[in-house]
C-alpha cells in the first residue's frame, strides 16, 4: 500500500493562487464581452421605453425591488461602453442609474426609481443581428388595477459608489380578529369581530388581457378596424365593472397600446396572484361571412406541452403549482404535481368557460356553441384558471360594426361579468369575502349583486 506524507498548504497561498487564475481567467475572456453600446429612452405618460443596444445577443436577468424602488438588470458577458451620466431621465419615472461588476464578467445596472412601476421586457433584433436590443417598457402603478411587484433577492454590486441591492423582508399579515374592549357589550364585541373579519377577506382577482398591442395590431377588419384597438375597449370596460363590485377585483394585463410577449401575460397574471386570467380576442377568417364568439380553455396537448416545458427547466420554477416549488422535487413528482395542479385548473376554466359562453348567446351570435380546446400560450398557466374569448369576428362587416361600437362593447362586459358572476356566486375562492360571506348564509343578499347597473 503507497502511503502519501501529510502536505501542509498556507491558506493565503492557495487564496493567492485562486485569485490569480480568476483573474487571469477574466482578462483571457475578455476579448469575447459583448458592448452595451447605447441607451435610449422614449417617455410618454402611458410607457417609458428603455432601451439597452449590445453588439452581440444578450442574456439578461431583470427585476423590480421596494424600499428604495429600483429596477435591476444584470447582462451576461457584457462590458459597459457608454457614459451613464450622459442620459436624461427629466421625463420618466427613473432617477438616475449605477453601475457596477457581477462577478468577472456580468454587468450590472440599477436604475432608481421616482414611483412604483410594472415592467415588461422582451429582446429585438438590430438589423440581421438576432436579439441585440433589450426593449423594458415602464409602465405607472395603477393603485387599483396594478399588478403587485415582487421583490427578489439580490447579490450585492462590487463596484465603487454603487449600494448593494437588497430585497426588503414583507410586513407581516395583519390578524383576522381585531383585540375587543371587555367593556363592550356581547353585541358591540360580536359586531366589531364582524367588521375586522370582513375587511382581512380579500378580493377576488381577475386578470383581463386585451390581446395583441403595440406594433402587433392583431386582425385588420372591415374598414380597417384593428383588434387590438376595440379589444382594449372592451377590456377597459370589463375591468370598470368588475371594480364597480365589492369583493371582486380586476387587474389589466395590457392598459395601453404597447406589445408583451404571450409567457409574459401570463406570468404577470400568475404575479397577480389572480384567481382567474381572461384574455379577450376578436376573430379572423378569409371568408368575411364567418361570425359569431367563440371562447376556449387550454386543450390536453397544450397542457402536456407546457408540462414537459416546467419540468425541463424546473430549476428555475420557484413557484409553480399553487404556490408548492417543484424545483427541489424528483421528476416523476414534479410531473404528478404539476399534472394534478393542471388538471384541475382546465376543469374550473371549463366551468367559467361554458357559463361566459352562455351569457355571449344572449348578447349576439355564437360561431361555436360549446367551449372549444386550442394550445393557446396564455391559457397554460397551472395555477391560474384562465380562458380565451373571441368576441366576434372582426372579418365580418356586421360583426366589426359591433365591436367598434360602444354599445355593443358594454353589452359584451356585461356578459362576460355576468358569467364570472354565476360561477364566482357559487364557487368563491378560499379566503376571500364572498366565500366569507357564503359560510355565514349571507347569499340572500349576495355581494356579487351589489355592483355596477347594466
Amino acid at each position: 500500500m503507497m502511503r502519501f506524507s501529510s502536505i501542509r498548504i498556507n491558506p493565503l497561498w492557495l487564496w493567492a493562487l485562486l485569485l490569480f487564475s480568476g483573474v487571469a481567467a477574466a482578462a483571457a475572456d475578455a476579448g469575447g464581452l459583448s458592448q452595451l453600446i447605447a441607451v435610449n429612452l422614449s417617455p410618454s405618460a402611458e410607457v417609458t421605453k428603455l432601451e439597452l443596444v449590445s453588439d452581440k445577443p444578450l442574456r439578461y436577468k431583470l427585476f423590480l425591488l421596494d424600499n428604495p424602488r429600483r429596477l435591476v438588470v444584470d447582462l451576461e458577458q457584457t462590458d459597459l461602453q457608454l457614459a451613464l451620466k450622459t442620459i436624461d431621465f427629466s421625463q420618466t419615472p427613473i432617477k438616475r442609474v449605477r453601475s457596477g461588476r457581477q462577478g468577472a464578467t456580468d454587468l450590472r445596472l440599477v436604475f432608481d426609481l421616482k414611483e412604483s412601476v410594472i415592467s415588461n421586457e422582451y429582446l429585438l433584433p438590430v438589423g440581421n443581428a438576432e436579439k441585440n436590443r433589450l426593449m423594458v417598457e415602464l409602465l405607472p402603478v395603477k393603485q387599483r388595477t396594478a399588478a403587485p411587484v415582487v421583490a427578489e433577492k439580490a447579490a450585492p454590486v462590487v463596484a465603487e459608489k454603487v449600494a448593494p441591492v437588497v430585497a426588503e423582508k414583507a410586513a407581516p399579515t395583519a390578524p383576522e380578529v381585531v383585540a375587543v374592549s371587555v367593556k363592550k357589550s356581547n353585541s358591540q364585541s360580536r359586531v366589531v369581530r364582524s367588521a375586522a373579519a370582513i375587511q382581512s377577506k380579500r378580493e377576488i382577482i381577475i386578470a383581463i388581457d386585451a390581446g395583441h398591442g403595440g406594433d402587433d395590431p392583431g386582425a385588420i377588419g372591415h374598414d380597417n378596424i384593428q383588434e387590438k384597438e376595440v379589444v382594449l375597449a372592451i377590456a377597459r370596460e370589463l375591468e370598470r365593472r368588475v371594480n364597480g363590485i365589492r369583493g371582486m377585483r380586476a387587474v389589466m394585463i395590457r392598459d395601453g397600446d404597447y406589445f408583451i410577449s404571450l409567457r409574459k401575460r401570463m406570468s404577470k397574471a400568475r404575479a397577480a396572484q389572480a384567481d382567474l386570467m381572461i384574455s379577450i380576442h376578436a376573430d379572423s377568417f378569409a371568408d368575411s361571412r364567418a361570425r359569431g364568439a367563440s371562447v376556449y380553455t387550454l386543450s390536453e396537448r397544450g397542457a402536456t406541452s407546457e408540462q414537459a416545458r416546467m419540468l425541463a427547466a424546473k430549476e428555475n420554477a420557484a413557484d409553480l403549482v399553487g404556490g408548492v416549488s417543484i424545483d427541489d422535487k424528483d421528476d416523476q413528482l414534479a410531473s404528478v404535481l404539476l399534472d394534478l395542479s393542471q388538471t384541475a385548473t382546465i376543469v374550473e376554466s371549463t366551468d367559467i368557460a361554458t357559463r361566459v359562453l352562455g351569457e355571449l348567446k344572449q348578447v349576439g351570435r355564437l360561431h361555436k356553441r360549446r367551449v372549444e380546446k386550442a394550445g393557446f400560450m396564455v391559457l397554460k398557466s397551472p395555477d391560474v384558471p384562465s380562458i380565451l374569448v373571441e368576441t366576434a369576428f372582426i372579418s365580418n362587416p356586421a360583426d366589426a360594426q359591433n365591436l367598434n361600437s360602444s354599445t355593443h362593447q358594454r353589452k359584451l362586459a356585461a356578459a362576460i361579468l355576468s358569467g364570472l358572476r354565476s360561477y364566482f356566486s357559487e364557487n368563491p375562492p378560499h379566503g376571500t369575502l364572498l366565500a366569507y360571506e357564503k359560510s355565514r348564509g349571507k347569499q340572500r343578499v349576495s355581494l356579487l349583486d351589489e355592483g355596477l347597473t347594466q
